[in-house]
């Protein structure tokens, strides 16, 4: 197995794609404070007639979940090269998807945080839960515990002796969890391809440890998906339990598909952000199990895939 998920190996990557095969593979830059640079590919061919073909953007928020951003180098290489990254010839109708719909994947949305991971993969087996946890989030320096998790926090209101991997900076001083904050490279970035392309799915890779159950993957449904319009509401139903298919065939242990289950001011805080955002547009997260022996990283990066693979292909029978 091949797993890319370190920054500099992503860099190279994707640049080189854009460099070899211009006419279908386009990049979008967007620079973080820390100098790191967050890439968004976009993946088509020519269009039929002039038409304008259903998008997908797809999207890896955190940088303590590695698995979501192998998958996606895994998927962005089949559709731009025709191969896997193992040299072999790819399962999927290519050239059928890069004809028929745009993908655009933005597989590291916080690359100054993945850089400072201490391994490319958490496997279950160099560290505990709460090491990991504690390299996710960081050591409060005050209390020597986990670092609280708000949304955004600046240095001398918090404090840290281990800086968490998963906070993006976005200022001297100043730090925000990625898909929680307006400031951060994830946001700023959908926003300008949403400016720029109208995506009818998105598809957004998370991982999480699973504790207490035997399940090990499950999609999850915006927190408001109870309220939102039929058609998005059926799309997102629909989508999931595809998804959940798809991972049973693999031989995956899903949870079934149910709504973010966040309530009071974390619900709230998720409306405000991105309320509007699900009454529009069909959008389900992957949920794959992290840091566990009994999901090794190439079950992870399988998963992972499969996700995006379905997500492509259902678009393609059905662009809206």
């Amino acid at each position: 197995m091949v797993w890319i998920a370190m920054p500099a190996q992503v860099e190279t990557c994707v640049l080189g794609w854009a460099h070899e095969y211009p006419a279908h593979v386009s990049v979008t830059t967007l620079s973080q404070f820390d100098g790191h640079t967050v890439y968004a590919v976009t993946v088509t061919g020519p269009s039929a007639g002039g038409s304008v073909k259903p998008g997908l953007l797809c999207a890896v928020p955190h940088a303590h979940e590695p698995a979501g951003t192998a998958a996606c180098m895994s998927v962005l290489c089949q559709l731009i090269t025709g191969q896997t990254l193992e040299g072999e010839p790819s399962k999927h109708d290519v050239v059928a998807i890069r004809n028929g719909v745009v993908v655009t994947i933005i597989p590291d949305a916080n690359p100054g945080g993945r850089a400072r991971a201490p391994v490319d993969a958490w496997d279950g087996m160099q560290y505990t839960n709460e090491e990991f946890l504690a390299c996710a989030f960081g050591v409060d320096a005050r209390s020597g515990q986990r670092f609280p998790r708000p949304n955004r926090w600046r240095v001398g209101e918090l404090e840290a002796s281990r800086l968490g991997i998963v906070w993006e900076q976005v200022g001297a001083d100043t730090y925000v969890e990625p898909n929680r904050d307006p400031g951060s490279s994830l946001f700023r970035l959908t926003r300008q391809l949403s400016a720029e392309r109208t995506y009818n799915r998105w598809l957004d890779l998370h991982q999480t440890e699973f504790e207490g159950t035997d399940r090990n993957c499950q999609v999850l449904l915006p927190v408001t998906q109870d309220e939102l319009p039929p058609p998005i509401r059926d799309e997102n139903q629909t989508w999931g339990h595809e998804i959940t298919q798809a991972w049973e065939a693999l031989g995956a242990r899903p949870a079934p598909p149910q709504a973010l289950g966040y309530t009071g001011s974390q619900r709230d805080y998720f409306v405000t952000l991105w309320g509007e955002h699900y009454r529009r547009t069909p959008e389900v997260s992957t949920e794959v199990q992290n840091n566990r022996a009994s999901t090794p990283p190439q079950t992870q990066r399988d998963l992972q895939e499969a996700a995006i693979w379905v997500s492509i292909e259902g678009l393609l029978r059905n662009p809206r």
